[in-house]
């Protein structure tokens, strides 16, 4: 099976590898150990790469891990990188170690606040998930704020650090056009690219979300 032969090559470049067969598996294991990152593929016993995907971004404790899914196709919105199969040595350390990917992370016609995802995430729209919307919106704002500044004074590892956290929440709170802007921001700040970084406007992209929530109709009982 492909996640055995992706185990037998990471143990081979060193890195150590656990398996899990369902979701809730996944996460125990990240909970209990120190990874760097995480290879999706194949179908879990209880979700798909992209649920554990989501409950990693939106997990305190392991948002902050390097997510890579094995597809041809580009990486989903909120994973880090996709790695072709059959994989190799090379590409798997090039997926875990390399840049986050590029693919639609400059566009900008992604919706504010994508109502449909949302909803199948949170199985409807109810008073409890636009209160959660709302305190969101203030901490994107903070993130967005705090990126911002340290791309401003150059702080490499602090813009990334807030980019990567303001890009995971989002994308798992619907906010597609912010979570977009995030990524690229991060992907710029890796390289050093402080022009473009800077250019992003982080701050408009989370104030819009802000808008576009408080203009959320009344959700019905």
């Amino acid at each position: 099976m492909r996640r055995e032969a992706i185990a037998r090559i990471l143990t081979e470049i060193g890195a150590a590898a656990e398996l899990a067969s369902t979701l809730h598996q996944a996460l125990d294991l990240l909970e209990a150990s120190d990874f760097h990152g995480v290879i999706l593929g194949e179908r879990l016993g209880d979700g798909d790469g992209t649920v554990l995907a989501r409950a990693i971004r939106t997990s305190p404790a392991l948002f902050e891990l390097r997510l890579v899914i094995v597809s041809s196709a580009a990486p989903p919105d909120g994973i880090d990188a996709a790695c072709a199969w059959p994989v190799s040595p090379e590409s798997l350390t090039s997926a875990l170690t390399g840049p986050a990917s590029r693919s639609a992370g400059e566009t900008t016609d992604a919706p504010i606040l994508d109502l449909a995802e949302l909803e199948s995430i949170a199985g409807g729209m109810t008073p409890e998930l636009v209160a959660m919307l709302q305190r969101f919106a203030g901490q994107a704002r903070q993130l967005a704020t705090e990126a911002m500044a340290a791309a401003n004074d150059l702080d490499s590892e602090a813009a990334q650090g807030r980019a990567h956290a303001l890009k995971g929440a989002a994308f798992s709170a619907g906010a597609m056009r912010l979570g977009r802007a995030a990524r690229a921001f991060e992907v710029a700040v890796a390289v050093s690219d402080w022009d473009t970084a800077t250019g992003i406007d982080l701050i408009g992209e989370a104030t819009a979300l802000a808008r576009a929530i408080l203009e959320l109709p009344e959700p019905t009982a």
